[in-house]
């Protein structure tokens, strides 16, 4: 039985070691800085110390971060507030557990429900996804919103809370229909009430600022993929119910009275909306269209995503086709027009239309082109109300790049151009137009195996009200030795602003060395100059730095 229960420990052992890894990597740096002229806006030595250690334990990393600062910065940080796992991660020697169906996570989630109900937020908290065969069961709960007392620098936040799921049929990317259901809620003991001084018409009181809320959201979304895929039909029917503050007195309501209170209690600042969206693609060979339509209710809340654009209507198209021969040729149209003030909320409508052209052509041996243009149009009645002035405006933007990549024997070059441009044109107010433009140049060149050399050049102008103008120059060397392990680069770069006068002149020499495998050593030195006539702080500027990195 001895020798049984010492067999099974050293087997559980070698199974452990052979799951257990640790990498990470160390970093210390030391800088002095001497400027005349203008006053330092730093201490002129400072140094910063890091480790950041990761310790893998059966293909789960657990990564740790501490950084020290002369600037009084002491900076830590642990996985255990934000540290996924999955199931299908795990594996033991000798015992092999393998569950693609099944996905957890714990302490900081992120599922992924639709784009009405949850998407892109964290749920610090736990998230499990069940996904048998054609069977899908997901749930997520936990906290999205610490609670932050309001002041000068922060924004007041009462925590909140999350809990939300899904039940449905079928796969992802592929046909399927899913029920997704959430709801949110604020703790309103969790910071004392966020007051504020408001005064109107001569009066002043003491208000209420922030408000705890909840939030109902159900959807109803699925995806109809035929054809092998080529053609798709996709949409999602959400509704919301949304109190702006969960403290106010209960209300009976034909709209909400008939859910449970368990999913939503109707108060007096209750609002109840709708959303929609749906859309198809066809994809054939080398060519795409799509057409798309949302419409998002004035009342229409889900705290599930990042952001909501309430009260809209759009319609969206696009078409892309890539032509093989005589070489590659792109072409890309879209097009999308939006209106607000749907339910006549707002004393006014809000009209937009944009779209974009894009044409590219990529020849083997030749350079590449890409051009395009893209309007956008708004157009808008005068509100007396808010006293909002009449809108009536275009935005024109055009650009174009080029690049190229050739042989010069066995030395490679390489060169690039972009230019872009953006003209406002009102109907209403002349003095807001503007026409602003950019053109950038570079190149590199491989001048013998272990030199090379790049340059970089442009200018930039924004001509409205007030014209500036800004040119920007640039020219380097690199050098590489002891078989790429030792990289020297030399560059300067200039910034002239053209009507100020204001000019800015860079020189900075690097070098790195890999003394032995994963441990570099990186010095650095910088010049600065800068001259400016609205400007009366000219200074000089230079600085040293040393820094040593290892990874393990």
């Amino acid at each position: 039985m001895k020798r049984l229960v010492l067999l099974l420990g050293g087997v559980l052992t070698v199974g452990f070691a052979a799951r257990l890894s640790f990498s990470g990597s160390a970093s210390a740096q030391t800088e002095y800085t001497i400027r005349q002229g203008a006053e330092l806006d730093r201490e002129p030595f400072a140094w910063t110390l890091r480790l950041s250690p990761t310790l893998t334990l059966w293909k789960v990393p657990l990564s740790f971060g501490f950084m020290l600062s002369s600037y009084d910065v002491v900076d830590y940080r642990q996985p255990f507030n934000r540290f996924g796992l999955s199931a299908a991660s795990f594996g033991f020697q000798g015992l092999k557990f393998s569950a693609p169906w099944l996905g957890i996570e714990i302490l900081d989630a992120r599922p992924s429900y639709s784009s009405l109900t949850l998407s892109g937020i964290n749920v610090r908290g736990a998230a499990i996804d069940l996904k048998p065969g054609w069977f899908r069961l997901s749930a997520a709960a936990g906290q999205v919103q610490r609670g932050v007392t309001g002041s000068d620098s922060t924004d007041v936040a009462y925590r909140r809370w999350l809990a939300a799921g899904r039940l449905g049929v079928g796969k992802e990317e592929k046909s399927h229909l899913h029920l997704h259901f959430l709801r949110a809620w604020d703790d309103s003991a969790s910071i004392p009430p966020y007051l504020g001084i408001v005064t109107d018409g001569g009066q002043t009181d003491t208000v209420e600022l922030e408000y705890p809320i909840e939030n109902s959201v159900a959807s109803l979304e699925g995806e109809l993929s035929l054809i092998d895929g080529k053609l798709s039909f996709d949409g999602e029917l959400a509704g919301s119910a949304y109190n702006r503050d969960m403290r106010t007195a209960e209300v009976e309501t034909d709209l909400l009275s008939w859910l449970p209170s368990v999913i939503f209690q109707p108060r007096l600042t209750s609002q109840a909306d709708w959303a929609a969206k749906t859309g198809t693609e066809l994809s054939l060979g080398n060519t795409q269209v799509g057409f798309n339509f949302e419409q998002i209710g004035w009342g229409f809340e889900s705290v599930g995503i990042s952001f909501v654009n309430q009260d809209t209507r759009t319609w969206s198209a696009s078409f892309s086709h890539m032509f093989a021969k005589p070489f590659p040729i792109s072409f890309d149209l879209s097009s999308e027009l939006e209106r607000d003030n749907l339910d006549g909320m707002k004393s006014v409508i809000t009209r937009t239309q944009g779209g974009t052209v894009n044409f590219g052509l990529y020849p083997q041996k030749s350079p590449n082109l890409t051009v395009g243009y893209s309007p956008f149009l708004r157009k808008a009645p005068e509100d007396t109300a808010t006293l909002v002035e009449e809108v009536d405006d275009i935005t024109h933007s055009a650009w174009a790049s080029s690049s190229f990549s050739f042989s010069i024997g066995e030395r490679s070059q390489s060169l690039n151009l972009a230019f872009s441009l953006s003209l406002l044109d009102d109907q209403i107010n002349p003095d807001r137009e503007f026409l602003n433009w950019s053109t950038t140049f570079s190149g590199r060149h491989q001048i013998i195996e272990i030199l090379s050399a790049h340059w970089s050049g442009g200018a930039s102008s924004n001509q409205g009200a007030d014209t500036v103008t800004i040119y920007n120059a640039g020219l380097g060397s690199t050098l590489s030795l002891w078989q790429n392990r030792w990289r020297t680069s030399l560059d300067g770069f200039s910034n002239i602003t053209a009507g100020s006068p204001e000019n800015k002149f860079t020189l900075r020499l690097q070098s790195g060395v890999e003394v032995f495998k994963n441990f570099n050593i990186d010095l650095t030195g910088q010049f600065i100059t800068y001259h400016g006539e609205t400007n009366p702080e000219d200074y000089t500027e230079l600085l040293g730095r040393v820094g040593v990195s290892y990874l393990w």
